[in-house]
């Protein structure tokens, strides 16, 4: 990974691994989100994970984060992905407290467009 990103600041986390900011060296201006996940917690089988990350790389929506890459060594895998720095949905509800009926057709209506694109 470190070959071909800049990796830097760690920017989240979850029940299955880290994510990162990073940068490609040949381009640095654009940033991206790397989620590295430990092998030993992945329940699935690596080409079964390859398979269902190269569906997701086709699928092109605005309302979908893009995935770019997957890098697999011997201890963990690597997903490059759109950087989207603006929050979790649910943190966004929580530091709003009210929505209008007219937001929150917005919000449910991006969400219903990707699932009906998926």
């Amino acid at each position: 990974m470190s070959k071909v990103y800049n990796i830097g600041k760690e920017i989240g986390y979850g029940k299955y691994g880290v994510v990162r900011l990073v940068a490609k060296k040949s381009y640095e201006k654009k940033r991206f989100a790397l989620k590295s996940i430990p092998r030993d917690k992945l329940n699935a089988d690596i080409q079964q994970l390859e398979k269902e990350f190269e569906i997701l790389r086709q699928v092109d929506h605005p309302n979908i984060i893009n995935f770019y890459e997957m890098y697999v060594d011997d201890n963990y895998c690597h997903l490059v992905t759109e950087f989207c720095g603006g929050g979790e949905l649910f943190e966004h509800i929580i530091a709003r407290g009210k929505f209008s009926e007219s937001y929150a057709s917005k919000i449910i209506k991006q969400i219903l467009s990707a699932i009906k694109h998926l």
